[in-house]
């Protein structure tokens, strides 16, 4: 019975094809590692395919169908035997008397922890052993018989490691291995190699599972964690604009409620004013002769009613603003949301591909026999080496929506209508309702879109070059720039002789301060901090606030030229004919000689300054013009001057 829950529950696991849900019958392999039944796979891929590719039901990945058809796919040899070993087991139950032999069991002594499968001849021998007497005896059908785990995985190793046949020639073991064609073979096959690298088996299997363990070391649990990072990344921007989307529509719906309130209150002012006005007439009319009250009611109902039309149709038009915005942005949503879950599922896929090979290799390494470690060696090194370039690269740009909510109350103040009634001199009086005058749709608001890089994705998204730069901002410096650069969170620095600015990534002056010194060249250190060096032969390191933290540098260079910081933060001078290493403390590092670019700037001096994923700063800087003016380009381009 245990043998048989034991066979149930490693059947279920391990033994069972992800397409028909049942044993396999003609395990094949796929190039991505997943094992299907012949029949199963060749159906699945006869219904789904497309040109000759379908894809894998676990793992989704696009396999080409074989040339020679789904019956030259690899078999699965450790599968097929695994499968016959515990069938063989559960079939037997291990029921064999352990006294005799070679009788069925029929009882289990529960009082001897070893050799306690017994037929009923064998009880009375053991009754008869002085220190068996008194055991209790339970019917074998009804006996939980505990598992020997560690027996169960000897036989198996023993089984797969039996030796293997030919197909073709039935009787002659699998003992040969061509290089050329990367297959084993019985020695009879083997004649039809005789010009090819031929190798005993034997000879050449520990060789290759050592590479196979060794190519595994290019799939670290790491390659895994980031493909777990860029779906948590995924996940966080469809919950922002899930999020995004409800204050979007939140700020609508409070918007069509304002006007549409707006809306009925001077509707009621209006009915109210009407009526103030008649009855102002009336008591005119009382002095005059010669007039019709009943012209006069019968022209303001009309105009009330024109009027109350008027607002009805507003309130429609509010609401139906209101519905096209919110479908607008209930669409862009919906469309960005299933942009980011079929991107999900991709790095999962990705995720459970690179998965699926490591755990094939490993169980080749560990149980596989010689025959299987060579049947899948070549290939499956190759498959590692690919997937080892594999990243989770995302190159997707979202569209961040905003609403503007217009003008709530109503501006243009209605007029009482004309009498028409020439006889009688009416006083004008005041009134206080209104209306909009011009596009409802400005009054109701607007809504934004802008495209940008997710910053979530930063980390997972592969530098890219737009055919034309694209002009994003233009500001003035304040003087003839020397150098400009440019802080990670988007600050623009900006030196010119004795003075220095700190601009916003919009061209807005944070702070103007003096450097002490001619400053030639700048480079940022951090956000908060930059090294510059200057024509009094210093470097010297501020603080974006216009601060000198220290000066360094004297002595050891010539004339310091140029400036940058490496991810160690140790500055690069360049000394006009060499590269001089200075850290913060002022150590210099050994020169290395390098060409000076230019001597002179007759004409423009062009310096480009480049921040990942977001832009590329221009300056064009005439010699005879000392108004200079700053280009901030998103993205730079290959075809940029």
């Amino acid at each position: 019975m245990a043998m048989k829950h034991f066979y149930n529950d490693f059947s279920e696991n391990f033994l069972t094809c992800h397409i028909c849900l049942e044993e396999y019958k003609d395990p094949r392999v796929l190039p991505c590692y997943h094992t299907f039944c012949l029949e199963c796979i060749a159906d699945h891929a006869a219904k789904n395919g497309v040109q000759n590719k379908f894809s894998c039901p676990v793992c989704r990945q696009q396999i080409p169908v074989p040339p020679g058809g789904f019956t030259t796919l690899v078999k699965d040899f450790f599968l097929r035997k695994v499968t016959d070993f515990v069938k063989g087991q559960a079939a037997s139950g291990g029921t064999l008397c352990e006294y005799c032999n070679h009788k069925k069991a029929s009882l289990l002594c529960q009082g001897c922890p070893e050799t306690n499968h017994l037929c009923a001849p064998c009880r009375e021998l053991h009754d008869k052993i002085p220190s068996c007497k008194g055991h209790e005896f339970a019917p074998l059908p009804n006996a939980e018989i505990p598992l020997n785990l560690t027996s169960i995985r000897e036989q198996l190793c023993q089984v797969i490691g039996n030796t293997q046949y030919c197909d073709k020639h039935r009787r002659e073991p699998l003992a040969f291995y061509c290089q050329d064609d990367d297959t084993v073979m019985c020695r009879f096959c083997e004649e039809g190699h005789s010009k090819h690298h031929v190798k005993m088996l034997d000879t050449v299997v520990q060789a290759h599972r050592e590479l196979i363990q060794e190519k595994l070391k290019c799939l670290p649990p790491e390659k895994l964690s980031r493909f777990d990072k860029a779906v948590e990344a995924l996940t966080r921007i469809q919950e922002r604009l899930t999020e995004n989307q409800a204050e979007v529509m939140r700020l609508v719906e409070s918007q069509k409620l304002a006007m549409t309130q707006d809306i009925n209150e001077n509707n009621k002012t209006i009915e109210r004013e009407l009526s103030d006005y008649y009855q102002q007439v009336e008591k005119d009319a009382r002095t005059q002769k010669g007039g019709n009250l009943a012209n006069v009611k019968q022209h303001l109902e009309t105009y009330r009613t024109k009027v109350e039309s008027d607002y009805t149709k507003l309130k429609g038009n509010v609401e139906n603003i209101s519905k096209a915005i919110l479908a607008e942005v209930k669409a862009l949503t919906s469309s960005q949301v299933k942009t980011l879950e079929a991107e999900k599922d991709k790095q999962e896929t990705n995720k459970i591909f690179i998965q699926s090979v490591q755990y094939f290799a490993q169980q080749l390494i560990d149980s596989g026999s010689n025959i299987d470690v060579m049947t899948h060696s070549k290939k499956l090194q190759t498959r590692i080496q690919e997937l080892e370039t594999l990243e989770p690269l995302i190159a997707i740009m979202t569209t961040d929506v905003t609403f503007t909510p217009g003008k709530t109350k109503m501006d243009h103040v209605l007029q009482f209508p004309k009498i028409p009634e020439p006889q009688l001199s009416i006083k004008t009086g005041s009134i206080t309702a209104k209306t909009y005058h011009g596009p409802l749709g400005t009054y109701f608001g607007s809504l934004k879109q802008v495209i940008a890089y997710p910053f979530e994705l930063e980390q997972f998204q592969k530098a890219t070059w737009l055919q034309w730069a694209k002009l994003s901002h233009r500001f003035r410096a304040k003087g003839w720039l020397g150098d400009i650069q440019c802080t990670e969170d988007g600050c623009i620095i900006a030196a010119y002789g004795i003075a220095a600015s700190v601009f916003s990534n919009t061209g807005d002056c944070h702070c103007d301060f003096d450097t002490e010194e001619w400053v030639k060249c700048i480079t940022t250190v951090s956000n908060d901090k930059f090294v510059g060096t200057a024509r009094d032969k210093f470097c010297r390191l501020y603080s974006t606030s216009g601060r000198v933290i220290k000066c360094f540098g004297q002595y050891e260079m010539s004339e310091p030229g140029g400036v940058t910081v490496d991810r160690t933060e140790v500055p690069d001078i360049d000394d006009l004919k060499s590269i001089a290493g200075i850290s913060e403390e002022g150590k210099h590092y050994p020169a290395v000689t390098a060409s000076r670019a230019a001597d002179d700037y007759r004409l423009w001096f062009v310096n480009f300054t480049i921040r990942p994923h977001t832009t590329l700063t221009v300056v064009m800087k005439p010699l005879k013009n000392r108004r200079t003016t700053i280009n901030r380009v998103d993205k730079s381009t290959k075809n940029t001057p």
